[in-house]
């Protein structure tokens, strides 16, 4: 279904560059890194928007340190739209997410919305395309962490 990739320079915050296709002419669509990696079941347990800036009180209620707003910038693409020929391009867009460290995005899932919906109708598990990628180049550089998501299972 398309081909997502997440690049991410020191203390600069995730870009995302993705090909999607074989989507409905025309239509409008929602990316969000999800809490969970877990997609059985169609997408059913892929949980809510992963925000690594929200914690978690013994109440176990949220407390985000950021408004609901402030989530598209965290785990969200709200609009991205397909062409007439089903197919959406994204560039230049940034989340603020890590590829690394106890908040990362790897291991979460990505999940496919229709616009403004709640059930995702496509996702896949945040991984590595290659092994090597999120090693340092040198042993006191982590330059450059990237990685790749090869394809959406739906």
């Amino acid at each position: 279904m398309g081909v997502v990739e997440f690049n991410q320079e020191p203390e600069k915050p995730v870009e995302i560059r993705a090909m999607i296709h074989n989507l409905s002419d025309s239509a409008d669509y929602e990316l969000r890194i999800c809490d969970y990696g877990n997609i059985n079941g169609a997408c059913e347990h892929v949980g809510g928007i992963f925000n690594p800036l929200e914690t978690k009180r013994a109440s176990l209620a949220t407390t985000p340190y950021t408004t609901v707003k402030d989530l598209n910038g965290r785990g969200a693409i709200p609009s991205i739209s397909s062409n007439v020929d089903g197919i959406c391009h994204i560039s230049g867009i940034e989340l603020e997410q890590n590829l690394a460290g106890a908040d990362s995005m790897i291991g979460r899932s990505l999940s496919l919305f229709e616009k403004d919906d709640t059930v995702p109708i496509a996702c896949c598990v945040i991984g590595s395309s290659n092994p090597w990628t999120l090693l340092p180049e040198k042993s006191d550089d982590w330059a450059l962490k990237s990685l790749k998501i090869e394809s959406f299972i739906s």
